[in-house]
């Protein structure tokens, strides 16, 4: 009778530990990656911009809200013309291909890189964090405005974390890219931003879209700590 009783608990904890492994397994396993789920994720952080000297002629590029209470993260470039050194009086957003543009205000330019902050008076609880961690070969992500086309989702890789070039550490990537984009955000699987897209590189005046550059997250760091705690 015992031995009976003893064989029946032996089934009995055999078959609780099926179930608990099964159990654990589910609770364990991760969800499979999905760019489309990504993409619905990260849109509304993202802003169209235009900008212009005379509210008449404008140019069209890419920013992202790096808080909660209204700034924007976009190019220097985008609201600086440099070689006149004349900061653009008119200056756009608006959220996610909607249709109205709010007027933004230039809160400021770095003086150090290619980086310049917005404010509107519109609050946005989806905005980017930041990440260090990256590296060759990562796969990541961006949304721009090409050619003044809409938001576009476009993928590639990293071609080297950090390439030096003009005194300046930029992250190297195979984004294709091209007018627009500028300001457009560098983002991995996770969300988190790698960089911002700065320029494309030229071969006889002639820029090649697949080999683009963008100011690395250290700096970006560095930058939008003066304004965001």
């Amino acid at each position: 009778m015992l031995i009976a009783m003893k064989k029946i608990l032996n089934k009995i904890k055999l078959i609780l530990l099926a179930f608990s492994f099964l159990f654990t397994s589910s609770c364990n396993k991760k969800e499979s990656f999905s760019a489309t789920n990504l993409f619905d994720k990260t849109i509304l952080k993202l802003v169209e911009v235009k900008s212009s000297t005379d509210n008449i002629a404008f140019g069209y590029a890419t920013g992202f809200y790096i808080s909660s209470n209204g700034y924007i993260l976009t190019n220097k470039h985008v609201v600086f013309n440099e070689a006149y050194n004349l900061k653009y009086d008119y200056v756009y957003i608006r959220v996610a291909n909607y249709d109205k543009y709010t007027k933004a205000e230039v809160i400021d330019i770095s003086s150090n890189y290619d980086l310049a902050i917005l404010k509107v008076n519109q609050s946005n609880c989806m905005y980017f964090t930041t990440s260090q961690d990256f590296k060759a070969g990562e796969e990541i992500f961006t949304i721009g405005n090409p050619l003044n086309i809409g938001l576009s989702f476009s993928q590639g890789y990293i071609s080297s974390p950090y390439r030096k070039i003009n005194d300046t550490y930029v992250l190297q990537t195979s984004l294709v890219i091209s007018e627009g984009n500028s300001g457009g955000p560098v983002f991995n699987k996770d969300g988190k931003l790698l960089g911002i897209i700065s320029f494309r590189l030229k071969d006889n005046t002639q820029a090649n879209s697949s080999i683009s550059f963008a100011v690395p997250s250290i700096y970006i760091d560095e930058y939008i700590s003066q304004f965001i705690q």
